[in-house]
């Protein structure tokens, strides 16, 4: 992989805040961020269903494989310099149910959850995990 394409739904704040959080990392890769549903996702992925990418956190890398709920949170975070290797160790077989509750517990709450990220993304600015 050498590029990922990450489609957040623009209309939850949630999903902006982590959106603004993901931009502003150090990446090991290029990442583009994408409004789902947009002109530009379905002049770049005519194929997907753009419907459904509002609601779960979608992404493509450079070879056109799809990732969606909680591969597309672990691959946007394998992109990071910071949070690939705990990125990989969620991938991991014993963790992925654990990614994967986090990921529909976050789909299921994401509207309650409003500007977390944003506020997240602001206090731990600089920060190591």
């Amino acid at each position: 992989m050498r590029a990922l394409t990450v489609l957040y739904d623009p209309s939850c704040e949630f999903c902006r805040g982590a959106r603004d959080w993901l931009a502003a990392q150090p990446k090991r890769i290029p990442v583009a961020l994408v409004a789902a549903g947009s002109a530009e996702a379905r002049e770049r992925y005519p194929e997907l269903d753009h419907e459904g990418t509002l609601g779960r956190l979608t992404a493509i890398d450079d070879q056109g494989n799809l990732y969606e709920e909680e591969k597309a949170w672990l691959t946007a975070l394998w992109a990071t310099r910071e949070h690939h290797a705990l990125a990989s160790r969620l991938a991991a077989a014993p963790m992925l149910p654990i990614a994967r509750a986090a990921s529909e517990w976050i789909g299921r709450n994401r509207g309650d959850l409003g500007g977390l990220a944003r506020r997240f993304a602001g206090q731990r600015q600089g920060c190591s995990p």
